[in-house]
């Protein structure tokens, strides 16, 4: 039996390969010959670059860059074929970068994503994939546009500082000391959600609490993203608010398409073609695979969603790790799971920090009860 091991990460207690190989290690404890393929997955936000690293190589550049709140720190991203950059915008303007109280999207910035861009460039990339989720931002990429030389200014005629709070204030968008390089770049956004830019559905009022935000914060930052819109539409002819993927990583995504004319994909869609899933789930008789929280957005198409039905081409089955399911058993089935193996079934939920300390040896034990009944 050839079992083919692709797990996302399990969110701050261990990355998508440590994940695979704590899985490989349980199995192979029961059956020292078993045939374990390790595949590390990523839907296209946090840890993809580590994933892509794993299976395509390349070169890590390290960049020193303003996290979130300009605040200078240690970046990198990936290079593939010297001509192909994977950036991960929770790399340099991400929410885990920030503790608890400073957590607020109306002070956060995404500068230092674009020094990112701005180092790949320098580096001689033609294709730049920017991978979005993690962000602790609502400033629509105007901090990402600054530090490529698109400035923003007020009423008054002063420069407005790229974070999420001064979208409002924002008046004339000034592109002539743009770095020219951007317009004879390929840039792809690999992003996992389809909201709008604004409005219930939108960026600020889906995501902006979970990153600090009041409740009159995430109002403010909703109209910031409008007035932000309607001014884009006035001025360069764009329709950027029902764009899905618009209110990505706060509005991310439609700055990208805004500022760097960049091309939207399928984050999971997008990750399966640059890994050569296909090829990969050939020859499997059985996939495992997991997160940390099967829930409602993994109905919605996410990792194991995406696995699940590029399984059911070859009618191969699915077993799901995680460490808490919130779906049914019916939901799990029609999902198209054979099982879900829940991993700390049988620890106590009063410790949660030793419960995630403990992710990777309960990975490795319910592989090791799941291959008894293989």
């Amino acid at each position: 039996m050839i079992i083919l091991i692709a797990s996302d990460s399990f969110k701050d207690a261990c990355s998508s390969v440590e994940a695979c190989h704590s899985i490989a290690k349980g199995i192979r404890k029961f059956d020292e010959s078993a045939h374990c393929t390790v595949c590390p997955i990523s839907d296209g936000g946090e840890g993809a670059v580590e994933v892509l690293h794993y299976h395509l190589g390349g070169r890590l550049v390290q960049v020193p860059v303003f996290g979130p709140l300009f605040k200078q720190r240690i970046a990198q991203y990936l290079i593939v074929n010297e001509r192909i950059a994977i950036i991960e915008m929770a790399s340099a303007s991400g929410l885990e970068l920030l503790k608890s109280h400073e957590r607020n999207p109306m002070n956060t910035s995404t500068f230092g994503t674009g020094e990112l861009i701005k180092s790949a460039l320098n580096e001689g990339c033609a294709e730049i994939l920017l991978t979005l989720g993690g962000s602790a931002t609502n400033d629509m990429g105007i901090g990402m546009a600054s530090a490529l030389g698109y400035q923003f200014f007020d009423d008054m005629e002063n420069p407005v500082v790229p974070i999420g709070a001064n979208l409002n204030n924002i008046i004339r968008i000034e592109d002539n000391h743009v770095d020219p390089r951007i317009y004879n770049t390929d840039f792809g956004v690999l992003s996992d959600v389809n909201h709008p830019l604004f409005g219930k559905a939108g960026a600020a009022f889906t995501f902006g609490s979970q990153k600090g935000a009041s409740e009159s914060d995430v109002d403010f930052l909703d109209k910031g993203l409008q007035h932000m819109a309607m001014l884009i539409k006035n001025t360069r002819g764009l329709h950027i608010a029902d764009t899905p993927g618009s209110g990505a990583a706060g509005g991310m995504g439609g700055g990208c398409i805004v500022f760097l004319n960049a091309r939207m994909t399928s984050g999971i869609d997008q990750m399966f073609r640059l890994i050569d899933f296909d090829k990969k789930i050939e020859n499997a008789d059985l996939i495992l695979t997991g997160e940390g929280h099967l829930d409602s957005q993994t109905l919605g198409g996410k990792v194991i969603r995406g696995i699940v039905e590029k399984a059911g081409t070859h009618n191969i089955p699915v077993h799901a790790f995680c460490g808490k399911s919130s779906l049914s058993h019916d939901e799990a089935r029609d999902m198209g799971l054979k099982k879900v193996w829940v991993i700390n079934k049988n620890e106590s939920t009063d410790d949660i920090a030793q419960m995630l300390l403990n992710t990777k040896k309960n990975l490795q034990n319910t592989a090791f009860e799941l291959a008894k009944v293989l």
